[in-house]
């Protein structure tokens, strides 16, 4: 890939790229030393970097779908993509893992769910729309976390392959099961042979100091997701 001298200097923030990319889950639409744009071969969702602005702007200007998501890379692109006719999440880090398997040791039972958990999960996460969200949660990296039989937190991997959806319910807080279930979540990801990423919004000073402890990597910049079409703000 002609543009990975550039990913090198900021390795979190294209940790997705080279997640999907490495997995044959995404194809590259266009490469130079200047930018890149990979596309999802399940659906219309593409990853777009530039070192070059200019460059940047005319390959978001050449998406071609009605409806699609970018995932951004860089304030200034983020700044140009709120110009055009699209919706813009707010800036979030990217991060990721690249070390030995963590200690998930807890109190809780992590398992997959119930089907008769989704009610509870739907009533309390509501940042992707209802079908998307039961997608994920009837896929094979949606996870529950159990304390005496009764569901005390759930996390899973989106779509595209972050890692997220992370909630513990309040009777249950203040227990270290954030700790647990996000150290879970991310050795399944090692033992998939996958790598372990995750987007935090950047005043999401809480999630930001619980993926410090876990030890992961923290971009340098910033990315977000422009939406053309329906609206798209998970994390």
């Amino acid at each position: 890939m002609k543009f990975e001298a550039v990913m090198k200097k900021d390795p979190a923030l294209y940790a997705d790229l080279v997640d999907v990319l490495n997995g044959g889950r995404a194809h590259i639409v266009f490469d130079s030393e200047a930018a890149v744009l990979a596309c999802y071969d399940a659906f219309p969702m593409y990853m777009l970097g530039a070192e070059d602005e200019a460059e940047g702007r005319r390959l978001l200007d050449g998406i071609a779908e009605p409806e699609f998501t970018v995932i951004l890379r860089g304030e200034s692109l983020i700044e140009y993509a709120k110009t055009k006719d699209m919706r813009v999440s707010a800036p979030c880090f990217q991060v990721f893992y690249e070390g030995e398997p963590l200690d998930e040791s807890g109190p809780m039972e992590i398992r997959r769910p119930a089907p008769e958990d989704f009610a509870a999960v739907a009533a309390t996460y509501s940042l992707i729309p209802p079908e998307e969200l039961r997608g994920d949660f009837n896929g094979p990296d949606f996870f529950c976390g159990y304390l005496d039989g009764r569901l005390a937190a759930y996390a899973g991997v989106h779509s595209e392959g972050s890692l997220g959806m992370l909630h513990v319910f309040e009777e249950y807080r203040g227990m270290g099961l954030s700790k647990q279930m996000s150290r879970f979540m991310i050795n399944h990801k090692l033992k998939k042979g996958r790598l372990p990423y995750a987007q935090v919004f950047c005043d999401n000073t809480v999630s930001l100091g619980l993926q410090r402890r876990n030890g992961m990597t923290f971009s340098t910049g910033v990315i977000a997701w422009a939406m053309s079409g329906r609206k798209r703000d998970d994390n």
